[in-house]
Parts: C-alpha cells; structure tokens; sequence
C-alpha cells in the first residue's frame, strides 16, 4: 500500500505538533480499527479519504472501551482541514494547519447530540496523557468544529472549550 500521508522530518520546516483534535467518527462505537480503516478509504457515501485519517482510535469492543493506534504520530494526515495556513508539503500535496500541527483522537460512534459514555471519555483522557508524555509537554484540546475553516459539528454539542 503506498503512503499518502507525510512524516515529518528534521529541518522540513514544520512546526511542532501543538494540539489534539477531537474526532467522532459517526460509526458504530463497535466497528473494529481495522472496518475503520477500510471504510474510510472506500466509502461511497461521499468521496473516500486518500488514507487513515485518525492517529488514534477509541471504539467499544467486548463491552470495554479500548484505544487503537491507527497512524504514525509524525504522520500530518488529513483529518481536519483548516484555513488560512496551508502548507505545502512534498509532491505538491497541500495541508491545512490543522493536519500538519495536531493529532487526531477519534471516539467511534455519533455524538453529534449526546455525551459520549463516561467510559469512553476517561478512555479518551487516557489517550490524550500518553500523547503529551510521547510529545514530552502539555498539548492544546481542540473539538474537529474548533479548527478555523472546518464546517461541522464534530465531535459534538458536549464538547465545550476543550473539554468533554
């Protein structure tokens, strides 16, 4: 399969990542990382995704919220758009700032209107702890309807400010 997205690389001039984005994925919180995946690249209900869009990912298995780690976290993948910044990465790809200064975390389900389950939640603060301590320092909290330039409501009405 070939890569689409791109690693970060010393001296590319990028900046760091800075941030979180929070994701729902409008899935079943059941549907397996690897259905995901799939999904997102062959879905017809609109244009399909050229890759994996989520670095991590919290879906229910079994009963038990779990965290799958889908993307490489130097990956700048494209998960949020984003203006008026855009980079212009090798090969002529383009990225909003977004893409290139975050990570995304996506909880499966659709809670455009309802609070995700508390477990799912401390699931995703689980996640966001072990990014900081793989990045080594505090990251910004961004719901994917926070971005400038994104038009949605991802991950929903409970995220308020940066918090869930």
């Amino acid at each position: 399969m070939t890569t689409l997205y791109y690693r970060r690389q010393p001296g590319d001039g990028l900046p760091p990542v800075k941030a979180i984005v929070v994701h729902h994925t409008t899935a079943p919180p059941e549907r397996e990382p690897w259905a995901l995946a799939q999904w997102q690249v062959t879905q017809t209900d609109r244009d399909p995704y050229p890759e994996v869009t989520y670095h991590l990912y919290i879906y229910l298995a079994n009963g038990e919220w779990r965290c799958a780690w889908l993307l490489d976290l130097e990956a700048c993948s494209w998960h949020a758009d984003g203006k008026p910044t855009v980079y212009n990465l090798l090969g002529g790809r383009q990225l909003g700032y977004a893409n290139v200064e975050s990570v995304a975390v996506a909880i499966a389900g659709d809670w455009s209107t309802e609070r995700p389950p508390e477990e799912a939640l401390a699931m995703l603060e689980k996640a966001i702890a072990w990014l900081e301590r793989r990045f080594g320092r505090a990251l910004e909290r961004w719901g994917h309807r926070d971005v400038e330039g994104a038009n949605t409501r991802c991950p929903g009405d409970w995220w308020v400010n940066g918090q869930g």
